[in-house]
């Protein structure tokens, strides 16, 4: 057989081919060649978008919070029917005007103003639970103003809507036959 034109030019691209892997080597083997062309076809991610769990958020209310809670527990459910306040455990998201973020912001406040930690949550302590004493005042003052309004109280369990109801056929029961006495007794006079 001879030896075409042909038959050349494809040995000379072979050669051609053979010459590059050669010079690329290593490289070429490793990986890299390819990872440099699906780097082209293919452009890596922003790096805002990677990374999201490895970034540590430094929020000085978070401490806070876990410490307010751990000793008032019963703050987590104040407010709890406000759809923006997650009060689950491990959340811990409040709105601002909510008592723990408000007890919080108030002792990060003097915090700031040089006190150590310890010493401003019992001095935010004494502030609320005075703040708390008045309003509490306030309420009773409005409860003993409106006793002629018969305003009930709202119940947090069944059993005490159930009790009140129960208490409140009794003294319908009881005024009825008071009543009917009454009506026999007038009736017994005449008599």
């Amino acid at each position: 057989m001879g030896y075409s034109r042909q038959n050349e030019k494809i040995n000379r691209k072979w050669d051609l081919q053979k010459a590059k892997m050669d010079g690329l080597g290593k490289t070429y083997f490793g990986g890299f060649h390819l990872l440099c062309l699906q780097v082209e076809r293919y452009p890596p991610l922003e790096t805002r978008n990677l990374l999201h769990t490895d970034k540590v958020v430094k929020t000085q209310y978070l401490p806070l919070i876990i410490a307010l809670l751990k000793k008032y527990p019963h703050l987590r459910f104040e407010g709890c029917f406000n759809p923006e306040n997650e009060w689950q455990k491990g959340y811990n998201n409040y709105t601002p005007d909510h008592p723990v973020m408000q007890f919080v912001s108030y002792q990060l406040s003097l915090m700031n103003k040089g006190m150590d930690k310890e010493e401003a949550f019992s001095r935010t302590e004494k502030v609320f639970y005075k703040n708390r004493m008045e309003s509490e005042k306030k309420q009773k003052v409005s409860m003993a103003l409106d006793l002629d309004e018969e305003a009930s109280p709202l119940y947090t369990t069944g059993s005490a809507y159930l009790a009140e109801k129960e208490a409140q056929d009794k003294v319908e029961f009881l005024t009825g036959i008071r009543d009917e006495l009454r009506l026999f007794s007038h009736q017994f006079i005449r008599v």
